[in-house]
């Protein structure tokens, strides 16, 4: 079984005995708590799709983060779980391994092999098997799960289905991502720009609230990124295309000599990791929906 390193709590010493074994079965009581709803999470809800169980749970205003898009609130989330249990047959997640703390838990599962009997993300059903596996993210208020983030292996996912397209719509949509990053990614020269991206580019990403806009929001996140890395080299390591989207997964090590959302330069060498799906209209980029790996990131950067 994979082992899941999660960063647990620190706990707050007492100077009573009583009151600090209170703490640490409170502590406990707790950690467990959560596994189990983490567990009948993907079980009960995500396999059966047991509403009873969703909203005993779950919180009215749950978030729930995927690579490409961001489900806010219970109900939307159930229409979710409907859609994707129509869409792959006997779908089916089991847990292999979970790590609960009074903060949070995370989880690390698998997804039996199923079969693609509906349309996905406008992708027709290909009738073709697929198996994935993952991890999720739990964070908890009140009792209930506040947000889930997950990282799965989407990019699998996609070849399974069978994610392709006419060979030369696909070359000249793959040409033009691997010339943007060459140029804006990586040389940042936005003077570019509006060879590669449409006026109306923006990116969605799960990390920010906002999409980023245009060239002047991309950017200024990547003026931010370059500050806290400058030997930052975002390389393509893979991609794959089918008509008018493209799916890349970049490699980006760099080196942290500046501050990064709060923490200060380590002098650590790193490697970001992500995933980006650009969508393409008339040549131009027009959309593009990103998930970099965070969480690892700052793994990196904190882990002693």
């Amino acid at each position: 079984m994979r082992t899941i390193i999660f960063i647990l709590l620190c706990s707050v010493a007492f100077s009573t005995p009583s009151f600090a074994q209170g703490k640490k079965d409170k502590k406990t009581s707790n950690a467990e708590s959560h596994r189990l709803m983490a567990g009948q999470f993907l079980s009960e809800v995500w396999t059966k799709g047991n509403v009873d169980i969703a909203k005993k749970i779950l919180q009215p205003d749950f978030k729930f983060i995927l690579a490409f898009t961001t489900v806010n609130g219970l109900e939307d989330f159930l229409a979710l779980v409907r859609r994707n249990r129509t869409t792959f047959e006997n779908l089916t997640y089991v847990p292999t391994d979970i790590v609960a703390d009074e903060g949070g838990a995370v989880a690390y599962w698998q997804m039996s092999t199923t079969k693609n009997i509906g349309p996905w993300r406008g992708v027709p059903a290909s009738q073709k098997p697929v198996a994935i596996e993952g991890m999720s993210y739990y964070k908890f208020k009140d009792g209930k799960i506040a947000e889930i983030r997950v990282q799965n292996d989407v990019f699998s996912m996609l070849r399974q289905l069978g994610f392709v397209s006419a060979p030369e719509v696909v070359e000249k949509n793959k040409q033009l991502v691997r010339e943007y990053a060459a140029a804006i990614l990586g040389k940042r020269d936005f003077s570019q720009f509006s060879k590669f991206a449409d006026p109306s580019f923006k990116i969605d990403r799960s990390a920010v609230p906002e999409a980023i806009a245009g060239a002047a929001g991309l950017n200024a996140q990547m003026d931010m990124l370059y500050k806290a890395f400058p030997d930052l080299e975002i390389q393509i390591a893979d991609m794959i295309a089918s008509n008018d989207k493209v799916l890349v997964r970049f490699e980006a090590p760099g080196t942290h000599t500046g501050d990064f959302i709060g923490i200060k330069p380590t002098g650590k060498k790193v490697v970001w990791k992500g995933l980006v799906l650009y969508h393409i209209k008339d040549g131009k980029l027009i959309h593009a929906w990103a998930n970099w790996d965070d969480t690892g990131l700052i793994n990196q950067l904190t882990q002693k």
